[in-house]
């Protein structure tokens, strides 16, 4: 649950920078929202003083218990083939494709720029998709655990390793590889077919014909899983 503080507890200092200005603005509309519970054995979201409801200020479930919320007017949308874990955190200027996947504790935050999230593409546990501009990622790609997205784009079939960071204005190609714990610097633009390990990220060659095939494969076994978990409750 979360109580967001009274107006005068909120103190931003002196900064003229333009970031903190933009934080300060954003983090007042976020004080806007009413505080939110979310019954678990229910998966229905409900204000401390009402009776659980199917809509309630800008927050909203879907019958199959998946919650999304607005924000600045922005709707998260997404098709009934996708699946999002009751545990995630969707707001804003979101857009996922078919049978895409959101793992418990992902954070996919469109408030300040559209983040767009193409097919078959899985984002996994506690990793974060957040962007001062639009974001966009592919098709049949692969985000692992705990993976921040801070970038531009990530093409479609790459593999994202686990604790990977990804950072301003980066750009991925297709069928790349980002091994765990990478770190792909700022404006950093990683080519088509391309392996990239270290911290920071340096690009170490050309896939593998077996990395490819793994590629591939990885997304479609993603896919049966996705479809296993909306036939148990859609959660």
């Amino acid at each position: 649950m979360y109580y967001p503080p009274p107006e005068s507890e909120l103190h931003f200092g002196n900064h003229s920078n333009s970031f903190f200005r933009k934080a300060a603005r954003l983090l007042l509309t976020y004080k806007k929202a009413a505080p939110v519970i979310i019954d678990m054995q229910a998966n229905i979201p409900y204000a401390p003083s009402k009776i659980p409801e199917v809509k309630i200020g800008s927050l909203f479930t879907k019958p199959e218990g998946k919650v999304l919320r607005s924000f600045n007017g922005k709707t998260p949308r997404v098709p009934e083939s996708a699946f999002i874990s009751e545990a995630a955190y969707v707001i804003g200027d979101v857009e996922i494709g078919e049978n895409s996947g959101v793992f418990p504790g992902a954070v996919i935050r469109g408030d300040f720029a559209k983040i767009k999230i193409g097919c078959n593409t899985m984002i996994e546990d506690n990793s974060v998709l957040h962007t001062g501009i639009p974001m966009e990622i592919g098709d049949n790609v692969i985000v692992g655990h705990s993976v921040v997205v801070h970038g531009r784009k990530i093409g479609s079939n790459n593999l994202v390793g686990n604790n990977a960071t990804i950072l301003d204005n980066a750009e991925i190609g297709d069928y790349c590889i980002i091994g765990a714990g990478c770190l792909i610097s700022p404006g950093m633009r990683v080519p088509d077919n391309s392996l990239v390990i270290g911290v920071p990220g340096k690009i170490q060659g050309e896939i593998s014909p077996k990395q490819r095939e793994r590629l591939l494969g990885g997304s479609q076994t993603y896919l049966e899983l996705v479809k296993r978990y909306k036939e148990q409750g859609g959660l």
